[in-house]
């Protein structure tokens, strides 16, 4: 899980966690279904408080809502709920990430809101209001002697890394995020916008332009219509997103805003360190950056004149 920002870290192991509690859940109450329904064929005139201390006592919840849960509310509507947490929860990592990038290279409130949601956007379209990744990537990708030929290498090793599909995974995040909007603030209806991004999506919407194994399972929209979400599909879009963010990662792993982040998440070896184990400094260096959880490095003089200017490592190592 190797990336140069701590953000995009953080957005990995916030999306992760999404499932590590999700996926679990939709498993058990799966089979709690099936125990409701088998308990009420057994006693059908079960009370609420008989669902209650049958499959919920100790819980500190209270058993009423089992039977609507259980028996009324049809399996698919629930896997759709589902999908609606993890779908809001995976853009708002999304969104998070893509802001605290933008903090790290500064600048004024507004010039860091137009970056940040440059990021999240396709090539620029005619009428599109924010400029899309590839002027944000410029905008945060200043050059850095230090970084040059360190990282790289490493990070487009990983099998996440889709510099050639960048564009078209951002516009099926750009249909998934419209999607999110319907649900959030249109009563789940399609308006245009989500039928425009559903146009564009329809046209890369194959495993080919997207470098996917699969693409992310969705449903034609039609205006004013309501939308329909699968679990399957915000799942996939979740693997989209972290493409992005490790793509992102890799283009600004030779910048000087990533310089920062060395400086911010290598812990300067100690004075007690410094001494033991004389020689072999290169090794030591190495394992150093690869213990900060970043990629691993590919030693240069310049860099490590760097981590000696930092203060990081010794200078006479």
């Amino acid at each position: 899980m190797a990336y140069i920002f701590q953000c995009a870290e953080d957005a990995h192991r916030e999306i992760t966690s999404i499932f590590d509690f999700v996926q679990p859940t939709v498993i058990a109450l799966w089979n709690l279904r099936w125990q409701v329904q088998g308990f009420l064929l057994q006693v059908p005139g079960a009370s609420a408080d008989d669902l209650a201390n049958r499959f919920a006592l100790g819980s500190g919840l209270r058993g009423g809502e089992l039977k609507r849960a259980c028996i009324d509310t049809p399996w698919e509507r629930q896997k759709s709920e589902f999908a609606e947490f993890v779908l809001s929860s995976v853009i708002a990592a999304f969104e998070d990430y893509t802001a605290r990038l933008t903090e790290i290279a500064g600048g004024s409130a507004s010039h860091r809101k137009l970056v940040s949601q440059s990021l999240q956007f396709p090539k620029k379209v005619p009428g599109q209001n924010p400029k899309g990744f590839s002027w944000a990537i410029t905008k945060l990708n200043s050059p850095s002697n230090n970084l040059n030929s360190v990282f790289r290498a490493a990070c487009e090793k990983n099998a996440n890394y889709s510099p050639t599909a960048i564009d078209e995974l951002l516009v099926c995040y750009r249909f998934f995020k419209c999607l999110r909007n319907m649900v959030a603030h249109n009563g789940g209806r399609a308006d245009q916008e989500t039928v425009s991004a559903y146009n564009r999506f329809a046209h890369v919407a194959n495993t080919r332009a997207l470098g996917l194994s699969e693409v992310p399972q969705h449903h034609p929209v039609t205006l004013g219509a309501p939308i329909k979400l699968e679990l399957r599909g915000v799942i996939g879009l979740s693997d989209v997103v972290l493409r992005i963010i490790r793509t992102y990662d890799t283009e600004l792993s030779e910048s000087v805003i990533a310089e920062s982040q060395i400086e911010a998440r290598v812990k300067p070896v100690s004075l007690k360190r410094q001494f033991a184990k004389k020689g072999d400094a290169e090794r030591r260096i190495v394992t150093l950056i690869y213990g900060s959880r970043l990629p691993v490095p590919h030693l240069t003089s310049t860099f490590i004149g760097f981590l000696k200017q930092k203060h990081i490592v010794p200078h006479f190592w």
